[in-house]
């Protein structure tokens, strides 16, 4: 059971080490939506309040940047 941890724990660091060299590549806005949602667990509408954007506007650039992310893994 110890190492099947270990294994699921090493495996979560590379994706999340992955990931964060992923969006430093995004571009500028897309990078501050995507820490704000992934890592801050923002939604939508609140990161939209925080940054002064429409919702519309935020769910667009997310789902730009998450076709960005994909298509790095």
């Amino acid at each position: 059971m110890h190492f099947i941890n270990l294994v699921l724990d090493i495996s979560f660091g590379f994706y999340k080490e992955k990931t964060q060299y992923v969006i430093n590549t995004l571009k500028t806005d897309y990078r501050e939506i995507m820490i704000l949602k992934l890592f801050l667990e923002m939604k939508d509408h609140e990161i939209a309040d925080y940054l002064s954007l429409n919702t519309s506007t935020v769910k667009t650039k997310i789902h730009r940047a998450r076709k960005q992310l994909k298509a790095a893994f």
